[in-house]
């Protein structure tokens, strides 16, 4: 699976009598993945269920069909089911310590992350979870249900100091705030505050350039179906603020800007709202002519797609 392996270390020991299959012995062994399941579940749906797994796994293997996320990192799990197959009852415990999540696009890495979950009645409960969010301090905590092998009822909260995002390319920024996760039906809502430390945008802005292909190839995306991706369920509901002005400097612009914007929408085609008042004295180059501004605002109403409507007054001589 996706360059994984895994093998029986000795040969494994099955049987099924009365409806019931028994594991008397099922090792498994591959990359950085030692488990071994014992115990016996009923083939029917409302048979008996009582199996226990126990060992360490490769956290990468929970991400392996995902080719936005990958996680990395040995998973150390002590777990047992009871109840039937159809309506399992899960508990134990997981602790991973030297861990690894990333998300492609935004580039986004949690490191260094040491993690304690207790799982009880299919609830799991978030006991640690510190580590670094772009080279920032990370501290979570919360709690989250696993049913029918999706997780439910999303109660998270995550701090996040100085993380540091360059989104769209070339406008990179540092921030802080706090973020929660919870449900709403199929999706997962992320809420909070972020607090924008240091924000600069310097690259040449061209036509062709990455910022504006990302406004241009903007849409409104019809889902084709359902869909089980942890990612196309996330929506956003966040509020984000400068603490100081936000820098432009390139080929067109020597201005700065103070935000108070609203991110929204789903994961794959978030919207902006909000505004941006630019701050006197900046500067904009049309036609070899820099024009001095007076004041100036970007308005953002759009909830479906990134639409600046830009309302500025400059002179030039």
């Amino acid at each position: 699976m996706n360059e994984f392996s895994l093998g029986q270390t000795q040969p494994s020991r099955l049987s099924v009598r009365d409806g019931i299959l028994s594991v008397e012995r099922l090792t498994l062994s591959g990359t950085e993945t030692n488990l071994d399941v014992r115990g016996s579940a009923g083939i029917l749906p409302d048979g008996p269920l009582d199996v226990r797994v126990a060992g360490g796994l490769n956290a990468a293997l929970l991400t392996f069909n995902n080719p936005d996320l990958r996680a990395s990192g040995n998973l150390n799990i002590e777990a047992a089911a009871a109840g039937t197959p159809a309506a399992p009852l899960l508990s134990g415990s997981a602790r991973m310590q030297g861990g690894r999540l990333s998300l492609r696009d935004p580039r986004v890495v949690a490191d260094n992350l040491t993690v304690r979950l207790e799982l009880d009645a299919g609830t799991i409960a978030v006991r640690e979870f510190t580590g670094t969010l772009n080279g920032g301090p990370l501290n979570g905590t919360g709690k989250a249900a696993l049913r029918d092998g999706t997780l439910r009822d999303l109660d998270l909260k995550a701090d996040v100091q100085d993380f540091f995002l360059n989104f769209p390319e070339g406008l990179k920024s540092s921030s802080s705030g706090t973020l929660t996760l919870s449900s709403e039906q199929d999706d997962i809502l992320i809420r909070g505050n972020i607090r924008v430390l240091e924000s600069s945008y310097r690259d040449s802005f061209e036509v062709r350039s990455q910022l504006m292909n990302y406004l241009k190839d903007q849409r409104i995306v019809e889902p084709a179906g359902e869909t089980d991706s942890l990612l196309d369920r996330i929506r956003f509901d966040v509020s984000v603020r400068t603490v100081s002005p936000l820098l432009v400097q390139n080929n067109v612009a020597r201005v700065g800007g103070n935000a108070n914007l609203r991110l929204l929408g789903p994961f794959r085609e978030p919207s902006v709202v909000g505004r941006i008042t630019l701050t006197d004295g900046g500067e904009i180059v049309l036609n070899q002519r820099t024009y001095y501004i007076n004041r100036g605002t970007v308005t953002l109403t759009n909830q479906t797609r990134i639409e600046p409507q830009l309302d500025i007054q400059a002179q030039t001589r």
